[in-house]
């Protein structure tokens, strides 16, 4: 604390001179004894910011002193090239293109190369790509037309016993005839064509949508494919 400034009357006695140097306390007291031991003198330094109040045991200082603010800083500079500042910024934002190729396998160029000869964009910006068909695959599909006829006579079961959803059922399939979605079969040969079974689930409560047509996709053939 700075007091060369502060200038203190040569009559008044401090009760403790050396206020402004930080130092261990010597006493507490309690608020019941500490206003036992003001005076009525009070004197206000001319900085206005520091008061002197008389006690039993002389002058104590109370106010406040503008304090000094002292910042350090510490930095560290390094010289480097621009050049090879430059070169390692471009090494990092690069992508590998050499290393990656040669670290495909046939399975990902051949996905790669599947993606830029089938690949084609909608106008609202939907990319569409066909399937790949692995060749010689180690798996036999097997039949799956049986366990559709068997799941599509259960529904029809069921339909006979409600009209409405016979109604609802017989409209959605007609929708997907008129949309392309779906075909009637021709060729009995079942071995080469996968069909999905399906199922309706039916919730009368509901104004826009009562019925809710799920394909099985998952529903495996007589292989366990």
């Amino acid at each position: 604390m700075n007091i060369k400034n502060i200038e203190i009357p040569k009559r008044v006695k401090l009760a403790e001179p050396n206020f402004c140097i930080p130092g261990k306390t010597d006493m507490l007291i309690g608020s019941d004894i500490f206003f036992d031991l003001l005076k009525a003198d009070k004197i206000r330094l001319a900085n206005g910011n520091l008061i002197l109040q008389e006690s039993e045991l002389g002058y104590v200082v109370s106010g406040k002193l503008p304090t000094e603010v002292t910042s350090n800083y510490c930095s560290v500079a390094v010289e480097t090239n621009l050049d090879n500042v430059i070169k390692e910024f471009f090494q990092i934002e690069s992508f590998p293109t050499d290393s990656f190729d040669s670290t495909k396998s046939e399975e990902e160029k051949f996905c790669e190369e599947h993606f830029l000869q089938t690949h084609s964009r909608t106008k609202s910006g939907r990319y569409i790509i066909f399937l790949p068909m692995k060749e010689n695959a180690d798996f036999v599909l097997g039949f799956s037309q049986e366990n559709a006829v068997k799941r599509l006579n259960g529904i029809w079961n069921k339909l006979n016993k409600n009209n409405t959803l016979a109604t609802l059922c017989k409209a959605f399939l007609q929708e997907y005839l008129d949309l392309g979605q779906m075909q009637k079969i021709i060729d009995e040969d079942n071995t080469k064509s996968y069909y999905i079974p399906h199922h309706c689930i039916y919730k009368p409560e509901k104004t826009t949508t009562p019925l809710r047509v799920v394909f099985d996709a998952s529903a495996k053939t007589s292989t366990g494919q």
